[in-house]
């Protein structure tokens, strides 16, 4: 990263910490804020999660070394290598919606995007109140599957799985990933198994709705950014009821 958008991005990362500059950036961008502020109004408050991980950020630093290794140079000839950097450096907004409810000291720490970070902590805290462990877990729109790899320090890689059309990125580099760190095998659908829990990280669930009514599974857990900007079909609302969720994450548990 070039010391120009290195500094930009720290100035940015200071505004966004005055909480008008936040409202306004938001405002200007997605009207994320406007967005949240009715869906607290029109949910639980009892349901508003806090905003403290769970999961010890040290339990995690040998996969994020591993992860990063694969795009040392000369070993990401096959991926942009500003893939994860892109993912981290805020352009949707959902960096600093991490950074001002969770810290800005934990991003940097992990090889995922923001949301992903999350969701370690959330199949982590249901997986200790037993709510899930015997049902598969899948993240959809996987991408490189990097995610998996942190999922599997918390449970059996027998129950992961990923899914992705390789609409943005070539299967090919996805198997090259994998073959340099997790080895998991990334497909294109998905398995007939009993699902505990869809993984979407920044994808809309609208776009897995005919997965969810074939399949099920006892929990979705989403982007906030994403649920609210593009909210699920009805025939999801009437099956699905939000159990937890702050300004990062939705997750939402099957009624039946």
């Amino acid at each position: 990263m070039s010391v120009q958008k290195s500094r930009k991005n720290e100035i940015l990362r200071y505004l966004i910490k005055i909480k008008l500059f936040r409202s306004l950036y938001f405002n200007l961008t997605n009207n994320f804020y406007s967005k949240y502020k009715i869906l607290v109004e029109n949910t639980s408050e009892d349901l508003l999660y806090p905003s403290k991980l769970v999961i010890n950020i040290n339990d995690f630093k040998e996969i994020t070394k591993i992860s990063e290794a694969a795009f040392k140079k000369g070993e990401s000839d096959y991926i942009n290598p500003q893939y994860f950097l892109s993912m981290q450096n805020y352009i949707n907004g959902l960096g600093w919606i991490f950074d001002s409810t969770y810290g800005d000291q934990i991003i940097n720490k992990f090889h995922l995007s923001p949301g992903a970070i999350v969701a370690i902590d959330t199949v982590s805290r249901l997986i200790k109140k037993k709510k899930i462990g015997n049902g598969h877990i899948v993240d959809l729109g996987c991408g490189l599957g990097n995610l998996l790899g942190y999922l599997e320090t918390i449970m059996d890689r027998k129950f992961l799985h990923g899914m992705d059309d390789f609409s943005q990125i070539k299967s090919d580099d996805v198997r090259k990933y994998q073959s340099k760190t997790f080895k998991f095998n990334i497909t294109s659908e998905l398995p007939n198994v009993s699902y505990d829990m869809f993984i979407l990280n920044e994808s809309p669930i609208s776009l897995f709705t005919q997965e969810i009514k074939l399949h099920n599974p006892k929990y979705i857990f989403t982007d906030t950014l994403y649920y609210l900007k593009t909210p699920p079909h009805q025939s999801v609302t009437d099956t699905y009821k939000i159990v937890e969720f702050n300004e990062v994450f939705v997750l939402l548990e099957a009624t039946s």
